[in-house]
């Protein structure tokens, strides 16, 4: 499976290689787990994101 695009959807419970390049990362709104409506997306994270995303084991996808 491809990486997400920035803004998709993404899996709140999956880590957060599921999000395209190395800045972003699954965002989820506060409480969400106890919220049906709630859903996580792929948003850009911080300075530390890239770095926790350097183990990922689908970067080969990610252009940046």
């Amino acid at each position: 499976r491809l990486a997400l695009p920035p803004g998709a959807v993404c899996n709140g419970h999956k880590s957060d290689c599921q999000c395209f390049g190395a800045k972003y990362k699954c965002s989820c709104p506060f409480f969400w787990r106890f919220r049906k409506s709630a859903e996580c997306h792929c948003k850009k994270g911080w300075a530390w994101t890239a770095i926790k995303k350097r183990s990922c084991h689908n970067r080969y996808q990610w252009s940046d």
